[in-house]
């Protein structure tokens, strides 16, 4: 019998050693517990439930270390819409302007490269912040009671700038993935002028398929997820 042996057979023989493991082995189990749970809790993507939440917090570090806190969302029972990118290119020297999406099977082979863009369409998709921000609370009027003064200094104005700043990071998470876009597709396309649109594709309903034939690629499965310009007209 070699040393290691020895030692679970040590191991086993203490309970405090066997406890541990024990536990231990309970709270890995746990943890890849907790992440298709928090997911299958979640009301939107920036929204799950209080107790759902609180759990995926005692076990965030230990999941996304151990990365098993990947894309449930992706398998069955509902997968939900995917995302693809739509780009136009435009000439001022008289040449015809293209117009393509990927991923896109014509263009991208191997399925390794198609699925390469698939997640490059989708991460700009999950980046997308509006071009605007939360809208800052108002003040109270003059004749306003104390409570309501400081309701207003220590709780609305706290929440509206935490707000404020998770959506200028992630503003600018997604203008740097949509301008490297821009600026690579630019490049394969010399003096050309790039625009993107993200489009989102639904899935069928079964008595779509069932009743009416369907085909899985109906235009009306496909939605322009277009930007909302700004006050200033820039998007």
């Amino acid at each position: 019998m070699d040393n290691s042996t020895d030692w679970l057979a040590a191991g086993g023989a203490n309970p405090r050693v066997r406890l541990l493991i024990s536990g231990l082995i309970a709270a890995h189990v746990l943890a890849v517990f907790i992440c298709p749970f928090a997911f299958a809790c979640q009301v939107s993507n920036q929204s799950m439930s209080p107790f759902a939440s609180s759990l995926y917090a005692i076990a965030r570090p230990y999941s996304q270390m151990l990365y098993l806190d990947h894309g449930y969302f992706f398998f069955a029972p509902d997968p939900g819409p995917c995302h693809l990118v739509r780009y136009e290119v435009t000439y001022t020297d008289g040449r015809e302007k293209i117009n393509k999406t990927f991923p896109s099977l014509a263009d991208q082979w191997p399925r390794l490269l198609y699925h390469r863009h698939f997640m490059m369409a989708e991460t700009l998709h999950n980046t997308y912040a509006p071009p605007t921000g939360p809208v800052e609370p108002t003040p109270p009027p003059a004749g306003a009671t104390q409570e309501q003064k400081t309701q207003f200094q220590r709780v609305d104005l706290p929440l509206f700038r935490e707000a404020k700043q998770a959506w200028e990071m992630r503003r600018d998470q997604h203008v740097a993935v949509r301008d490297s876009m821009v600026k690579h597709l630019e490049s394969l396309h010399p003096g050309g002028k790039v625009s993107l649109v993200r489009v989102e594709h639904r899935p069928l309903f079964p008595n779509e398929v069932t009743e009416f034939g369907k085909k899985l690629n109906a235009a009306d499965t496909y939605t322009d997820l277009v930007e909302p310009k700004t006050a200033g007209g820039a998007q």
